[in-house]
């Protein structure tokens, strides 16, 4: 058995009976990037009742499922299989939410480009107040700091 506090992710065991719970899909639904996850993440995958340290713990099997979708490879992983055990009608274990398709693949690198920009930006705005002492912090977002 694979010990999920190990990788951080024992609010899977504690909520499994929640998670189990969520297994309708919504047919408006929407998918987005997590940056933290870098992973897809659907918005029925949660409820408003959902804990934040599920929120958390899921962050790495949603990882995995988007490595398992942007390599085309069919899941094989212990946690993987171990979470499956604990919640198999979670409906972030559908087939088609980690199968590759090109809608998927549009959304995943629009949101990992998206994310990797953004971070470009926020770099060469400290690298610019690095550069100049005497000015004031300028904020990425066009106003200055305030004191």
């Amino acid at each position: 058995m694979v010990d999920l506090e190990k990788y951080g992710m024992e609010a899977l065991e504690r909520y499994a009976a929640h998670l189990n719970s969520i297994s309708a899909s919504d047919l408006h639904a929407t998918i987005s990037y997590d940056v933290w996850a870098d992973a897809l993440v659907w918005s029925d995958e949660t409820n408003e009742l959902t804990p934040s340290d599920v929120f958390h713990a899921l962050r790495q099997l949603r990882h995995y499922r988007t490595h398992v979708m942007l390599n085309d490879i069919t899941p094989n992983n212990e946690v993987w299989q171990h979470c499956q055990s604990l919640f198999p009608n979670w409906i972030g274990f559908l087939p088609e939410r980690h199968q590759q398709t090109m809608e998927l693949l549009k959304v995943y690198r629009r949101g990992y480009i998206s994310s990797r920009w953004c971070l470009r930006q926020l770099e060469r705005q400290f690298e610019t107040c690095d550069k100049e002492p005497s000015d004031p912090p300028k904020s990425p977002f066009g106003r200055e700091f305030e004191s």
